[in-house]
């Protein structure tokens, strides 16, 4: 036989070399996987929305508008009154 391989060893050879080459893709696919999922999980974790913190800006928003409400009233008020002086 010296340097020839009989059929069933070429095929043998054939069989591992793609087995492991299968291997090798299934776990760089699956490495690959994963670290997408993790970036996806960083770039929501930095673009997502805060509720707690979006609910705490409401209402402090609605806070704003009625004390700015209550001061112009307050000034609507006095121009009245100023204008009813003569």
């Amino acid at each position: 036989m010296g340097g020839n391989k009989t059929f069933n060893d070429a095929y043998a050879t054939l069989v591992s070399d793609v087995g492991n080459k299968t291997s090798t893709l299934k776990t760089s696919s699956t490495t690959q996987a994963n670290v997408v999922k993790q970036l996806y999980k960083q770039q929501q974790s930095v673009s997502g929305v805060n509720l707690d913190e979006e609910y705490g800006n409401l209402q402090r928003y609605q806070q704003y508008y009625l004390a700015n409400a209550q001061v112009l009233q307050t000034a609507n008020a006095l121009f009245d009154a100023l204008l009813n002086i003569r």
